[in-house]
């Protein structure tokens, strides 16, 4: 019996060594940005809009627009569509006179977080900060973003 247990035992160990495949690394979900149209970017007069674009780390050039709020609205491109979410939370502590330095958004199928300060960069954008987004599924990432707010007169 002991003979045929170690037999068993050898042939076993056998399979895993030479038919066994290394484990895959999930590939991870690349999530790419489209551009919002003029439409998206457009304000009534005397209003204002909070317009955000990724933040590229290497000193490339940064993407077209993808965010856009006016007051608790918000409009966003994502995978290639467009995404609507509404404003349910927001911080008491302001970066601008009237815009808050943290601020939560939900919709159907994804939540946001948006935490933004005034920038120090000489490349223009008064704004950075950074964008979590999360499904439902618990898929989550961060965007890092840099833009300002555009008022029309």
């Amino acid at each position: 019996m002991r003979a045929v247990s170690a037999i068993l035992i050898f042939l076993l160990g056998g399979c895993g060594a030479y038919g066994a495949k290394p484990l895959q690394a999930p590939k991870a979900q690349v999530l790419t940005t489209g551009s919002l149209s003029a439409h998206h970017l457009s304000v009534w007069p005397g209003q204002c809009a909070l317009v955000l674009r990724p933040r590229p780390e290497d000193g490339a050039p940064a993407e077209a627009p993808f965010f856009a709020q006016s007051d608790n609205d918000v409009t966003m491109i994502l995978e290639g569509r467009q995404v609507s979410l509404r404003r349910t939370e927001s911080s008491s502590d302001l970066v601008t006179a009237t815009l808050p330095r943290s601020q939560a958004f939900v919709a159907p199928t994804l939540s946001a977080k948006l935490l933004i300060r005034q920038s120090d960069s000489s490349d223009g954008a008064p704004l950075q900060g950074v964008l979590s987004l999360t499904k439902p599924n618990g898929w989550s990432t961060v965007i890092p973003v840099d833009g300002g707010r555009r008022c029309r007169q």
